[in-house]
């Protein structure tokens, strides 16, 4: 019988391959924006241009004047649906803009049903007096990267949206799942020895003045204190668990994407812990081989209300994700509910593909694939708040999702309302 170390006997092996808070170099002008978009598609078109079947790209104004058939790479600039005969789209590119027609007839008009507006697509079609015909659309897409050999029997806790400070905060809960980690729960034994990682993709507290009558539901009304509770809950944690924190829209950083770095002014206490590292969001990292994409998920609501067949529920949740995997995208809708800072590198392109991709936000824990790659949704440690209430989101708390890093085998425990 082979005998298994634990995560305590393993050193940390965290490598860091994408995160914007040392690069950010913001140009809020026009041609601020102009060259972020522009860094966008030249980015997307060039992993386009990698494919096998993309090679023969023309550019909007040489498709103009060669006619015939034509292949382009554009971001979509607006988007008409013409009932169910028809949708029109408005591609562009640095030489031009051109009109897309995608009829029913065409193979492409599924296709056509996902596309959102500022994407980057191709188009296979016909050009005829200055409007493209689509018979094909085709999406950057991705594909999961091979298996990294020899990695060690260790797991990776996937967690996000604890929102301490709130009193709507399930502090009972959190505990269990703390005692948990640190063997004093007679849950998944075996399991819990093998854990040498927890992620956290943002709301770590709950802020102040996130939104209009937040006072009324908060316990913690300092930021500071907030940041000095949280911390005191993770000092609980075993040593050799390192624990990777991003922000979201809730935490102390620039509330628009991509997030920086919590700001260490509000939040000492988390800098100070030897086992915590805290990144911006998005982070792209290594753990022993295994490539982990990790970002709060706040374009996740401009998603499910703008993606036919997403929703608040796990199916439509992991479906959202799926479609920003497909788009190569964390935020691909600008002029929504998500912030951009206008920036002369798009950090929110996913040029890499993942092993796992991480989100959370919405409160819904989800767990799904595609093409290869894990996708998790981590829920929350907070109860519904009236906003919720509202939008007919049911959170799912307390979920935690155990990923084995040597065959991304995902165990799902729940630690809420513990007796």
């Amino acid at each position: 019988m082979r005998l298994i170390p634990k995560a305590s006997e393993y050193e940390e092996e965290i490598r860091v391959l994408k995160c914007p808070q040392q690069d950010i170099v913001v140009k809020a002008s026009v041609d601020g924006f102009r060259e972020y978009f522009l860094d966008r598609l030249r980015t997307l078109r060039r992993i386009m241009l990698g494919r096998g079947d993309m090679y023969d790209v023309r550019s909007i104004a040489e498709a103009k004047r060669e006619g015939e058939h034509v292949k382009i790479v554009g971001l979509v600039y607006d988007k008409r649906v013409l009932g169910k005969s028809a949708i029109v789209l408005t591609l562009e590119d640095e030489t031009g803009m051109v009109d897309v027609v995608v009829t029913n007839a065409s193979r492409a008009f599924v296709k056509a049903m996902d596309v959102l507006n500022d994407s980057c697509i191709g188009i296979e079609g016909r050009m005829k007096n200055g409007t493209l015909y689509a018979e094909d659309i085709i999406f950057p897409d991705i594909k999961a990267p091979p298996r990294p050999h020899d990695v060690p029997d260790l797991s990776v806790v996937l967690i996000s949206d604890l929102h301490v400070g709130s009193k709507m905060f399930f502090e009972k809960s959190f505990r269990h799942f703390i005692k948990w980690l640190k063997g004093e729960v007679d849950v998944a034994r075996d399991l819990v020895d093998t854990v040498k990682y927890i992620i956290i993709a943002g709301d770590l507290v709950d802020g102040v003045g996130i939104y209009p009558g937040q006072d009324k539901e908060l316990l913690l009304s300092s930021l500071y204190k907030q940041y000095e509770t949280l911390s005191a809950f993770l000092s609980e944690i075993p040593d050799h668990i390192e624990i990777i924190v991003i922000p979201g829209n809730h935490d102390a950083t620039v509330h628009a994407v991509p997030y920086v770095t919590i700001f260490r002014e509000y939040a000492e206490p988390l800098y100070e812990m030897p086992n915590v590292h805290v990144f911006g969001d998005p982070l792209f990292i290594e753990l022993h081989g295994v490539k982990f994409l990790i970002s709060h998920g706040r374009s996740l609501d401009d998603i499910i209300s703008a993606l036919p067949g997403a929703s608040f529920s796990q199916e439509g949740i992991i479906k959202s994700m799926r479609h920003l995997l497909k788009v190569r995208h964390l935020a691909p809708i600008y002029g929504g509910k998500t912030p951009i800072i206008p920036l002369d590198k798009d950090f929110l392109v996913i040029d890499e593909a993942p092993h796992v991709f991480h989100m959370g936000h919405v409160h819904v824990y989800g767990v799904g694939s595609y093409k290869g790659i894990l996708l998790v949704n981590t829920g929350t440690w907070q109860g519904q708040t009236a906003y919720q209430r509202t939008m007919g989101i049911e959170p799912t708390p307390g979920v935690v999702a155990v990923v084995r890093l040597s065959d991304m085998r995902t165990s799902v425990l729940n630690f809420h309302n513990p007796a």
